[in-house]
């Protein structure tokens, strides 16, 4: 069975900077199993990253579980840009762009961490962690715990798209030079 039928069927999807995973429980033990973004994130493209830079990081939802406390923050990372958004998106965090350096980042926010239902499955991502101090914020592993939890059907949560809302402007990306 391929990992998106897996992700389809009930198993989660987790994702850290742009690492998937999937776990089947089809025996006694869950498998972790990588999948491509193509398979698991199916329509969210990692454009490139630039340099490392502070950045603002804009809390969508605090419901969410591990986001009881967040307010937004900057924070020293390897950002990512993205684009080709699902549209049943459950925006978290939003990449806040102003002030950023390089080309990739001169446009609208857009969703930076999110959740979202893959049939049965529920899959979670965040595309921050590249970098060893963002691992070890307390901040950022409430979040990702949170994730993990939720992913794995341990805790409830609201994931109703709202992607429109929450970036309205995430599908406009720069004028190539």
């Amino acid at each position: 069975m391929a990992a998106e039928d897996r992700g389809r069927g009930g198993g989660p999807g987790l994702g850290a900077v742009s690492l998937g995973w999937s776990v089947a429980a089809d025996g006694p033990k869950p498998r972790l199993l990588m999948f491509t973004r193509s398979q698991g994130f199916e329509h969210s493209v990692i454009i490139r990253h630039g340099a490392q830079e502070k950045a603002w990081m804009r809390v969508v939802d605090t419901a969410f579980p591990g986001a009881k406390n967040l307010k937004d923050f900057e924070l020293h990372e390897e950002w990512y840009a993205l684009k080709n958004f699902a549209p049943n998106l459950h925006v978290i965090l939003v990449q806040d762009t102003e002030g950023m350096k390089g080309d990739d980042y001169q446009r609208p926010k857009f969703p930076a961490t999110w959740a979202r239902m893959h049939d049965k499955g529920r899959v979670f991502y965040t595309s921050m962690g590249h970098r060893e101090d963002v691992w070890e914020n307390a901040m950022f592993q409430d979040l990702f715990l949170g994730g993990l939890s939720w992913a794995f059907g341990k805790v409830k949560a609201d994931v109703t798209p709202n992607l429109e809302k929450a970036t309205p402007k995430a599908s406009e990306l720069p004028m190539k030079k």
